[in-house]
């Protein structure tokens, strides 16, 4: 997914990430229900497909950038 900045480009991918699991630390009002067709998956409910996301918190959480002087 690519886009000019501000346009949510990491809001969407966040979103992706919560299915993992089912939940939002962040936010754990949100609600959310995604329709597939076998079955529904809502905040409650992880979505049973592995998703991988590469965005600005994978790369803060998993890569160390060393400088070079």
């Amino acid at each position: 997914i690519y886009g000019w900045n501000g346009s949510g480009k990491t809001t969407l991918s966040q979103l992706f990430a919560l299915f993992v699991n089912g939940k939002s630390e962040i936010c754990p009002e949100l609600e959310y229900k995604i329709q597939t067709d076998k079955d529904d998956f809502t905040q409650s409910t992880p979505y049973n497909r592995q998703i991988r996301i590469f965005n600005q918190d994978y790369i803060s959480e998993n890569i160390e950038l060393e400088e070079i002087s």
